[in-house]
């Protein structure tokens, strides 16, 4: 400590040590001035119409936001809904995204097949359907290719999943006689020849 106290500068020692013998406060002035911070904090705060469910409820905020109630916060809370929407929309896009090119066995192999099935089971036009179907064959093709160039085996849920879009592709056909020969004459041409 000694050491330290040789590289100061006395006039600063002697500032400092004026610091050392600081009297207590006065508990009076202490009260009083808790007194005022408390008077303010109160004046500060305003009633919620609702109770202290209102106060908790971020669906409230937002309804008061709207209604013009709450003016404060409601860009804060829109615009809070807005990132965490964005936050999760561009999250998930971005996976399914990048499972577009996962082959079996692969980490986003899942994420692809119920991307593939989403994309399935909102399109109802016909045509579309047999057209997306048979984008999804050629799929399951490219991927029993890969697994047997690189050796590995065929799972039984692959070639089940080809199975059943093929099947579906050819009862759509089957119901409508004009889509179905094009289907048939394209599934004909790719597979069978």
């Amino acid at each position: 400590m000694n050491v330290y106290r040789e590289r100061f500068d006395p006039d600063i020692e002697k500032k400092l040590s004026s610091l050392e013998d600081v009297p207590e406060r006065d508990p009076a002035a202490a009260a009083r001035g808790r007194a005022r911070f408390l008077a303010e904090a109160r004046s500060l705060t305003r009633p919620i119409q609702g109770g202290e469910s209102a106060r908790n409820s971020w669906l409230s905020a937002l309804v008061a936001a709207f209604a013009g109630k709450r003016r404060v916060h409601a860009f804060a809370v829109v615009a809070s809904i807005t990132l965490v929407l964005v936050m999760l929309l561009g999250g998930t896009s971005a996976t399914v995204y990048a499972a577009q090119g996962s082959m079996p066995g692969q980490l986003l192999y899942g994420v692809k097949l119920l991307s593939e099935d989403l994309r399935l089971s909102l399109t109802s036009n016909p045509q579309a359907e047999l057209m997306l179907l048979s984008e999804l064959v050629n799929r399951r093709v490219e991927e029993i290719n890969f697994l047997v160039a690189a050796g590995d085996e065929v799972p039984d849920a692959l070639a089940d999943r080809l199975e059943g879009q093929l099947d579906q592709a050819l009862h759509i056909a089957e119901a409508n006689e004009e889509i179905g020969k094009k289907i048939v004459s394209i599934f004909e041409k790719e597979y069978l020849l």
